[in-house]
């Protein structure tokens, strides 16, 4: 276990209400990119207290918050790979930890856990002078949804016990976190419409990342400020699950348009690729010269990449799941000042204010797709004025602000 520190004076800073009882965070994921929306809430959490995480993934937790927290895992999660079994695992294992907690009377000040079977946890050690949260990142069936689709057969069963027993813990948290700005946006109205959490009870809390380390680590590597052209060709980048489900066929058939149109432009795709989908994308490459998979890459490795692009995409299609993201790499791109191209969705009005840092479009349209993109990327003045508007919007998803909310939430709830 790595033991925790406390910074002087965090006693003074604690929120109203909390007091200074010991935090349990139950984080059943790997936290191995620094600006995953779980590591924002784990960096507001060490500002209400003390905090212990109990983690599959002990190695993933970022340095700034392992040399602040003590971390706990367990000898069969933690060993087996990165597979459908890792979380039920998991939670069996911190499931027998909570028992043997609650009958020692060990108290916490608060139980974080996120929307997963683990978060029994939670249930099971809810103090009465305490509060259990559930963090709600996504849309809790999102795994399920794209497991049905792909017809796999073990997963999608095993996905559905899964969400009857989220479906069952979500309604009994005293707070349930989410991401969003208004208690009517997607993922607030599906947790009270569809699993039947009281209004009362829903914190939507935007998307952040940490703005000005976003910007040092892109710009320590690649020298152009907002709305700069970062390559003699014009480029658009895409960075997230290099998928279909993501929408990235859209985008491949934009750029197809606009080759076709004789608008010469470069495309970056950078993130994870499933080995069954990786002969599509050569496929698709294969036409489109100027097309390139990047692969997965250190994060101030893909942030450079953007930071080189003239536009970010972000082509979700029009689904349940995908309807309410606000994406980080989108923050990422505003924070760079950059223009967004972005589907027409919930989360993507978020972060574009249409004409203004960017262009909405209709989700799986590829046609006006490509026309914002070369709307963009053939008037340098329009990509300067869009960047600049992306820079400055960037603010309102700064870290440091929507941390502060968080605690100020869970401090006065």
């Amino acid at each position: 276990m790595t033991p925790a520190t406390s910074a002087p004076g965090r006693d003074q800073d604690r929120a109203p209400g909390v007091g200074t009882g010991p935090v349990l965070a139950v984080i059943p994921v790997s936290c191995q990119f620094e600006h995953m929306a779980v590591n924002q809430r784990l960096r507001a959490l060490l500002d209400l207290a003390d905090v212990q995480i109990v983690t599959s993934h002990p190695g993933s937790v970022p340095p700034d918050i392992a040399a602040r927290v003590r971390i706990r895992s367990f000898p069969l999660s933690r060993r087996l790979p990165a597979t459908v079994l890792r979380s039920p695992v998991f939670a069996a294992e911190v499931t027998l930890w909570s028992v043997a907690r609650r009958l020692a009377g060990r108290r916490y000040a608060v139980v974080y856990t996120l929307a997963d079977p683990s978060a029994a946890a939670g249930r099971l050690l809810r103090a009465a002078s305490g509060r259990w949260v559930i963090d709600v990142l996504d849309d809790p069936a999102q795994s399920l949804g794209n497991a049905v689709r792909s017809a796999q057969r073990l997963k999608t069963a095993l996905l559905q016990a899964r969400d009857r027993v989220v479906g069952g813990l979500l309604p009994m948290a005293d707070v349930v976190l989410t991401i969003g700005l208004r208690g009517d946006d997607p993922l607030p109205r599906l947790l009270t419409d569809h699993y039947g959490v009281a209004a009362r009870r829903i914190v939507p809390v935007r998307q952040s990342v940490e703005i000005t380390r976003v910007r040092q680590s892109a710009l320590a590597r690649s020298h152009n400020g907002p709305g700069g052209p970062g390559r003699p060709t014009p480029s658009a980048a895409f960075v997230g699950y290099v998928s279909r489900l993501r929408g990235v066929d859209t985008l491949l058939r934009a750029v197809a348009v606009l080759r076709d149109r004789g608008v010469r432009i470069d495309l970056v795709l950078v993130g994870h690729l499933k080995s069954r989908d990786r002969a599509w994308l050569d496929a698709a490459c294969a036409h489109l010269p100027g097309t390139r998979y990047a692969g997965v890459l250190p994060s101030a490795d893909a942030l450079a990449e953007m930071a080189r692009a003239t536009v970010g995409v972000l082509p979700f299609p029009d689904r349940r799941e995908t309807a309410p993201v606000q994406a980080v790499t989108g923050i990422e791109y505003l924070a760079l000042g950059k223009p967004i191209v972005a589907t027409d969705l919930p989360g993507a009005r978020a972060l574009v204010n249409q004409g203004v840092n960017g262009i909405l479009v209709p989700p799986g349209d590829a046609v006006a797709m490509a026309n914002a993109i070369a709307a963009i990327v053939t008037n340098s003045e329009l990509a300067a004025s869009m960047g600049q508007a992306s820079y400055e919007r960037a603010e309102m998803f700064d870290a440091t602000i929507v941390r502060r909310e968080v605690t100020h939430a869970l401090g006065n709830r």
